[in-house]
């Protein structure tokens, strides 16, 4: 996926990331934790779990460069018990 950043510098991006994870009491501190030592801000955060399985978390970050989200999303695959950490793409919607 070819990805382009604008111009300006000091500018954020909103980058929104899934995570899959194991269903644990402090799993989402843990991701929470790792984003916040990356000195990223997150604007938004929606979870859903499947009962006693797996808990699937969405974050908004606000990203100054690829550079950041690649090192933000490798940070979070590390941690115990992370399934599977991807970027979402918006799809264009037609007119």
């Amino acid at each position: 996926v070819d990805v382009t950043w604008g111009d300006k510098l000091g500018a954020n991006y909103p980058a929104e990331v899934e995570v899959v994870a194991v269903d644990r009491v402090g799993v989402l501190k843990d991701i929470v934790a790792k984003i916040s030592e990356s000195h990223t801000n997150i604007s938004n955060i929606s979870l859903r779990t499947k009962r006693g399985s797996s808990a699937v978390m969405r974050f908004v970050l606000d990203i100054q460069d690829v550079n950041q989200l690649s090192s933000v999303m490798k940070s979070v695959r590390d941690i115990c018990d992370v399934i599977e950490v991807s970027r979402l793409v918006p799809q264009k919607t037609k007119p």
